[in-house]
């Protein structure tokens, strides 16, 4: 009879430890439950709520919200500017020379009236592969528009053909995707090693091609010197024998003039003699 009672006392204590952990899952979900209800959107995200599948509303702003439980699901996606990075991008330029654009930057961001473009109507639900959707989209915009450069221009005019780049993707990719791209950047372009050899070689050849002409013109420059020099000397030689000459011809013509005065001396004493002895 004790045995009876104690083993109906253990049955009776074990379905109460039952429903006491029944009731405690029961309120913890629906603890889960009710918890779900509200949600939260930063500044920096909008929201879009969608029920068995289909959207119902959004997309919502920053603040608190609520949903259905179990029924509805809410999901966010941010609208701040966001960086990408696009590696090796390889082509061929005009001429037909291989380069390649190492870690194109890219910054894009979704603007709020394409969120739910971007959420829902590229690939998964919800953000998921957003940007690796639109990244071959650049890809083949960037090959397009380097092949209307030659490999001399492409790395003055990095610049510019990074913002055609921008401006033949963005309407792609903003229709497709609801993504906006804010810029595209090409810090570096590496180019095929045959070129980079042959432009090597261009450079050395011109730098030898100006050291000649810089042999060439010190040469010119001596040549002249020597030739001035040379002038020099024959003009002076020239002024010396025409200052000797000049003496040479003052000295006879000194000559000259004092024969005729000692002459015409002689020819008066002869005639005051004549004259003397006439009167004597």
């Amino acid at each position: 009879m004790v045995g009876l009672v104690v083993s109906a006392g253990r049955f009776t204590g074990g379905s109460t430890y039952r429903r006491v952990w029944v009731l405690a899952g029961l309120g913890a979900a629906g603890l889960a439950v009710v918890a779900s209800i509200p949600f939260q959107v930063n500044e920096n995200e909008v929201a879009s709520v969608t029920l068995n599948g289909g959207l119902v509303r959004g997309p919502l702003g920053a603040g608190m919200h609520f949903k259905l439980p179990v029924f509805e699901h809410a999901y966010k996606v941010q609208v701040s500017a966001r960086n990408l990075v696009i590696h090796d991008v390889t082509g061929k330029t005009a001429n037909n020379q291989r380069v390649t654009f190492e870690d194109m930057n890219v910054t894009w961001h979704i603007a709020r009236e394409d969120a739910n473009t971007a959420m829902f109507k590229v690939g998964g639900m919800g953000t998921e592969g957003i940007a690796e959707n639109f990244v071959p989209v650049i890809q083949d915009r960037t090959l397009r528009v380097l092949g209307r450069y030659t490999t001399i221009d492409i790395n003055a005019k990095k610049e510019q053909i990074a913002n055609e780049v921008r401006a033949e993707a963005t309407p792609v990719i903003h229709q497709m995707f609801g993504v906006t791209l804010d810029s595209v950047q090409i810090p570096k372009i590496v180019y095929d090693r045959a070129f980079e050899e042959s432009v090597a070689a261009a450079v050395n050849a011109q730098n030898q091609a100006v050291q000649a002409e810089a042999q060439l013109k010190a040469i010119r420059v001596q040549a002249e010197q020597l030739e001035a020099q040379a002038r020099g000397q024959a003009a002076a030689q020239v002024a010396a024998a025409e200052a000797q000459a000049r003496q040479q011809v003052l000295a006879a013509e000194s000559a000259a003039k004092a024969r005729a005065l000692e002459a015409d001396a002689e020819a008066h004493a002869t005639e005051v003699q004549a004259v003397a002895q006439a009167h004597a």
